[in-house]
């Protein structure tokens, strides 16, 4: 397993095929929604202090434990945006991680679903990458 500064290969996260490398825009608000039915790959630039919300439409419940999400957050041009997470999201050892602040960065945030507790498992990040 990853440590907490890897990203945990895709392949491993078991990504459904059809969503395989499909990236989906989420809206930029103060809640952000990610209908999971769309893809396992999402990406937004917050404009703004946000909330990553949790997510809705999964999948039936005897696919569900195979389901990852990879999410690509990006500052606007500003930059020293703050993410906070809805309560579904769960961190290693309860410590979420601080996205990079600088404007026009990106971080990448890795979770797959445990079907036991109901929470998205965060399993890997990039945080802080340089244009």
């Amino acid at each position: 397993m990853p440590g907490i500064g890897e990203l945990i290969s895709p392949d491993l996260l078991r990504f459904r095929a059809q969503t395989l490398g499909m990236w989906v825009q989420l809206t930029d608000a103060a809640t952000i929604a990610t209908d999971a039915s769309l893809s396992d790959f999402f990406y937004v630039t917050l404009g703004g202090n946000r909330t990553l919300g949790a997510p809705t439409n999964l999948p039936p419940a005897a696919t569900l434990h195979k389901k990852g999400l990879l999410y690509r957050i990006r500052q606007d041009g500003t930059g020293t945006r703050t993410l906070a997470f809805n309560a579904v999201f769960r961190f290693p050892g309860a410590v979420t991680p601080t996205i990079t602040a600088t404007a026009n960065e990106t971080s990448y945030l890795a979770f797959i679903y445990n079907e036991i507790d109901s929470t998205w498992d965060q399993v890997g990040q990039m945080l802080d990458l340089r244009a």
